[in-house]
């Protein structure tokens, strides 16, 4: 598992928890939506959200959405950061 923790910290993957990827899923978002997450830390669901509002439209062409983030508890919106 050493080369999951050093691809992890290098940003090339991610993990998430199987919950936390529910929302979005669910949701079905798309490109072109907007999201808003009122419980965005530590960002395994905003970056899976933001991978899908970006990018190609049913008909071609670039649709982009958008994404906000927000955090209530302070002792986790550092995560964010």
């Amino acid at each position: 598992a050493t080369w999951l923790n050093e691809a992890s910290s290098q940003g090339f993957v991610s993990r998430q928890e199987i919950v936390s990827a529910v929302p979005v899923a669910v949701l079905s978002v798309q490109p072109g939506h907007r999201v808003l997450d009122m419980c965005a830390s530590p960002g395994s669901k905003t970056l899976q959200a933001l991978e899908l509002v970006s990018g190609c439209g049913a008909d071609g062409t670039i649709d982009e959405g958008a994404v906000v983030a927000n955090e209530l508890a302070a002792h986790r919106s550092h995560v964010l950061a």
